[in-house]
């Protein structure tokens, strides 16, 4: 049995910083073989066209670990946040100057619970401005394992029904060099990803098919998903799946399904 849940699943393209026009019919082809070599990871954005240049960077601790963040359709709005453990200070260049050493834009990074070999670490940024939009309650949640560190991002978005846009579901890889720093992108044009990578279908057993609707990063790793409410009730996207026939000789079995169950 196959199970198909619509945490948020339907495609659609945001036109402006405020709701899309949202399509209540869309589909979406989704290879499912009992066993899957293929990453179901969304789509990369374009690379940045803004070329990100410092103009002052205060005196860390310890080496940071940088991230980029881009707000609107055409990414209005890119700042930069850097994170120094051992000062346990974040700092967010939310004027998108270049400068890192203004007031007002450092924030104190908490430290949470250690799990195996990762330290857990968060901080909460409680404005961002892009242009007339005053977004809210930027939560970055880090987990640093030895010398790798992945943050989760989430964000209150001017003009959105509650928590509206979460990278929670896919972590970033943050990088140390400012030439390769990631981006994740905020309330741009939204695409359908996949939540949970599909590895196998064993036959016999059931299957919970999971998609949502978001903006992809740079990475091509990140998807910051909207939340289920802000898609419509009626919408239920149709997936198909493609299955080896045991007789090679005869076509592949295509089972239909709609994404009609939410999260």
């Amino acid at each position: 049995m196959i199970v198909c849940s619509l945490g948020c699943a339907v495609l659609f393209t945001l036109g402006g910083c405020r709701k899309p026009e949202l399509s209540t019919v869309a589909s979406v082809e989704a290879s499912a073989e009992p066993s899957l070599s293929q990453s179901t990871s969304p789509p990369s954005s374009p690379a940045p066209q803004l070329n990100y240049e410092f103009t002052a960077e205060p005196k860390y601790k310890s080496e940071p670990f940088y991230c980029k963040i881009a707000i609107g359709p055409d990414r209005e709005k890119i700042f930069v946040t850097a994170v120094d453990f051992l000062d346990q200070i974040v700092y967010v260049d939310l004027n998108a100057n270049g400068d890192l050493t203004e007031e007002g834009e450092w924030f104190e990074l908490v430290e949470g619970s250690t799990f195996q070999d990762t330290r857990y670490f968060s901080a909460i940024i409680p404005e961002v401005q892009q242009g007339e939009d005053l977004h809210t309650n930027l939560k970055i949640k880090y987990g640093k394992t030895g010398n790798e560190v992945k943050g989760v991002f989430s964000m209150q978005l001017w003009g959105w029904d509650e928590s509206t846009t979460d990278a929670d579901l896919v972590t970033l890889k943050l990088s140390r060099q400012v030439a390769d720093i990631p981006l994740i992108h905020f309330n741009g044009p939204l695409t359908m990803g996949t939540y949970r990578t599909v590895t196998e279908m064993p036959r016999g057993s059931d299957f919970v098919f999971y998609s949502l609707v978001g903006t992809p990063g740079s990475d091509g790793g990140t998807l910051t998903a909207i939340a289920n409410n802000n898609i419509p009730d009626d919408a239920h996207p149709m997936v198909e799946f493609e299955f080896p026939n045991i007789d090679s000789q005869k076509p592949v079995i295509k089972v239909k399904s709609f994404l009609n169950v939410r999260c």
